[in-house]
């Protein structure tokens, strides 16, 4: 006989005797299960010692912890290498591009920094008479390379001139000396 057809009946109304005695022996049976002291006690679920808690944290510690650290450690020194690599060779081809030192680049940049005001008509107002009248304010050395051919990286100097209220900023190619006026105050 079929419990679930029987006990269907029964809520009905509609059960026959004999259906009626198998539910309640049925509902009997799982009552009884259910309130035995042998099923609590075989239960699968047990208390687990200090021990075995120990063991847990660390398996879960090197599974979702210690590995992904360690591997996004991994990624990131081979992206600096490669990255290195690949930077360190263009500053190796810039340093060996190099025509022009420091202080000739200053000279060049005032030389430029004349030449702009001079063609402008610009030395009687600003009152500079001669190159030396610009002074040398700031001097920032800037690495140039293009992503496609790392053999043409060179090195400029961006070279920042006063001479009274007048300011000039000024880039100096350190492979031939071109310059080229980037701003002007």
């Amino acid at each position: 006989m079929n419990f679930d057809e029987a006990f269907e009946h029964c809520k009905n109304g509609v059960a026959t005797e004999e259906e009626k005695q198998y539910v309640k022996q049925q509902l009997e049976k799982a009552n009884e299960f259910l309130n035995s002291e042998s099923v609590r006690e075989d239960s699968p679920v047990k208390e687990a010692d200090a021990e075995e808690v120990k063991k847990a944290k660390k398996k879960f510690k090197w599974q979702y912890v210690v590995i992904p650290v360690c591997s996004l450690i991994g990624v990131l020194m081979a992206i600096a290498a490669i990255l290195g690599g690949v930077f360190g060779s263009a500053a190796s081809y810039a340093k060996k591009s190099v025509a022009f030192s420091k202080a000739e680049c200053a000279e060049l940049a005032k030389d430029k920094a004349y030449e702009f005001v001079t063609d402008r008509s610009l030395p009687s107002i600003l009152g500079v008479t001669s190159k030396d009248d610009f002074v040398v304010d700031d001097m920032d050395r800037e690495f140039n390379y293009s992503g496609s051919d790392i053999k043409n990286s060179y090195y400029s100097w961006i070279v920042e001139l006063e001479a009274y209220d007048f300011e000039i900023k000024i880039e100096v190619d350190t492979r031939n000396g071109n310059c080229k006026v980037i701003k002007v105050k």
